[in-house]
């Protein structure tokens, strides 16, 4: 004959707080899993945005200068370190060549139109100056340069018109620039933009971008200014804050060193990748 006993009452309520211990550490060591992808998938997030911005930073400050090596730092300088107006935590603008826009060409004194050469390589219907953009007229006699303000570009007849006359002439085959404005601007919403264009986000501390500038006798500075003809390197760090989640936070810290290359500087440190 079967034994038909079933549980006690006592026994089922063993089960169930056995079941409901078991159950409790599953879910507590679930919850846990769950937090620590979050985290380590939000860190990498991070990671690669911040590491991004700082590859395109770092570009855009190895370019400073970049066809500008004629015209005078007072005149104009490759970069600034502006004062932050409000809601700004960091502002800077950069200053150079950055779209490439070369060519030979003549003027004369007292006069606002720049022609270029007939025979310049690349033919000058296929360049695009940019009215409101800067242009840097260099004299290879003087080895200087004046920088004027685009106001019209002409392919058809190869002329630029400048905002204000010349003060001096300029042969043909004299080297002619435009000169582009990189401004990148972290907000205190930890926004970092570039031109107006966002580059990447959550930067939220005060010290979220740092750029110190080596000098020639291995001292650092955070505003260039007045050390542009020994400024030899920048080091930048970025650092990255995401959304706390059960007490883990995202972070990201990318720092890296670049050379400035087109100061007219003979040497520089070696940058680290």
């Amino acid at each position: 004959m079967k034994n038909t006993r079933g549980f006690t009452l006592l026994e089922l309520l063993v089960s169930i707080g056995i079941a409901a211990v078991v159950l409790t550490g599953l879910a507590s060591a679930v919850a846990s899993q769950s937090r620590s992808a979050i985290y380590t998938l939000g860190s990498a997030d991070m990671s690669q945005d911040a590491r991004s911005a700082v590859d395109l930073f770092k570009r855009d400050v190895r370019m400073a200068g970049y066809s500008m090596g004629a015209v005078p730092t007072a005149t104009l300088a490759p970069i600034v370190v502006n004062a932050n107006a409000a809601g700004e935590l960091y502002h800077i603008t950069l200053r150079g060549n950055y779209l490439n826009v070369n060519s030979t060409g003549s003027a004369a004194a007292a006069t606002s139109v720049v022609t270029l050469d007939a025979t310049a390589v690349p033919a000058c219907g296929t360049l695009t100056f940019t009215a409101g953009k800067r242009l840097s007229f260099e004299s290879q006699i003087l080895g200087v340069a004046e920088v004027g303000t685009i106001t019209a570009w002409t392919p058809g007849t190869c002329q630029i018109t400048l905002a204000a006359p010349l003060v001096q002439s300029y042969g043909a085959g004299s080297p002619v620039h435009q000169i582009d404005d990189l401004v990148y601007i972290l907000t205190n919403t930890g926004l970092l933009r570039r031109n107006g264009d966002p580059v990447a986000d959550g930067l939220t501390l005060s010290n979220a971008l740092q750029v110190s500038y080596v000098l020639s006798d291995g001292s650092t500075t955070s505003d260039p200014a007045a050390s542009l003809d020994i400024l030899r390197a920048a080091t930048i760090r970025m650092i990255a804050t995401g959304t706390n989640n059960s007490g883990l936070t995202p972070q990201a810290d990318t720092s890296t060193q670049v050379r400035i290359r087109n100061l007219a500087i003979a040497t520089a440190p070696l940058e680290t990748p």
